[in-house]
C-alpha cells in the first residue's frame, strides 16, 4: 500500500473516530503539533488543538445523543495531503435533523501522523440549526 494510500486510510478513520466520539482514537491519529480549524463565523469555527478538540468531543455527543453519520462521498490525494468530501446526517438532542456538506483538507507529517484538518462546510446550516 503506498503512503497515499495509507493517509487516505487515516483521513477516513480520523472522521469515523470523530462520528463515534471516540477519543483515544483520535488522539492516535493525530501528530503532537495538531490543528483542526474550521471555517466561518459560527460557534465551531477557529483554531483547536489536540487537547481543546477532544475536550469537546464530549459536548458533541450530548447535542447528537445517536451519533452524527459521516460518509465520504470523495477523496482526493497526493502524498501529505488529502481531501476528503463528505455529508453528515443526524438528529439534535432537540429533534433538529442534521444535514451537512463537507470539504476536509488533512495534512500529514512525515512520520504519518495528521497534523492538520482544515473543514469547510455550510455554516449558514450550522446557524439554521444551533443559532449560533
Amino acid at each position: 500500500m503506498s503512503i497515499t494510500q495509507i493517509n487516505v486510510s487515516r483521513a477516513k478513520a480520523f472522521l469515523e473516530a470523530m462520528s463515534k466520539g471516540d477519543v483515544s482514537a483520535v488522539e492516535a491519529l493525530a501528530s503532537d503539533e495538531f490543528e483542526y480549524w474550521v471555517a466561518g463565523r459560527t460557534s465551531l469555527s477557529g483554531s483547536r488543538d489536540l487537547a481543546e478538540l477532544t475536550a469537546a468531543m464530549p459536548e458533541f455527543a450530548r447535542v447528537f445523543p445517536h451519533g452524527l453519520c459521516m460518509s465520504v462521498t470523495g477523496t482526493t490525494a497526493e502524498l501529505q495531503r488529502v481531501a476528503v468530501e463528505a455529508a453528515s446526517h443526524g438528529i439534535t438532542a432537540d429533534g433538529k435533523t442534521y444535514e451537512n456538506r463537507y470539504h476536509f483538507l488533512f495534512k500529514f507529517d512525515h512520520a504519518g501522523d495528521i497534523a492538520e484538518v482544515r473543514e469547510y462546510m455550510d455554516t449558514a446550516h450550522v446557524a439554521e440549526i444551533f443559532g449560533k
